[in-house]
């Protein structure tokens, strides 16, 4: 989130404009928006190997823009 702020000032710098106040935060849909307890369960009887996983989230923040 802190890199999507530096690029909005930036943005807005470009543009000649200030940002003004935060009016809305918003998480993007990803998709998985199935049976939590089914996919518990289901996750429950898989193999969990060591090592890492990446995640990947989005959101959309949206400004008042102050000349």
């Amino acid at each position: 989130m802190e890199d999507a702020l530096a690029k909005a000032h930036e943005l807005a710098q470009a543009a000649g404009v200030q940002l003004g106040k935060i009016t809305s935060i918003e998480e993007a849909d990803t998709g998985r928006s199935g049976n939590r307890r089914l996919m518990s369960a289901s996750a429950a009887a898989m193999p969990v190997e060591p090592g890492t996983s990446e995640v990947t989230a989005g959101v959309t923040i949206t400004f008042e823009i102050d000349d």
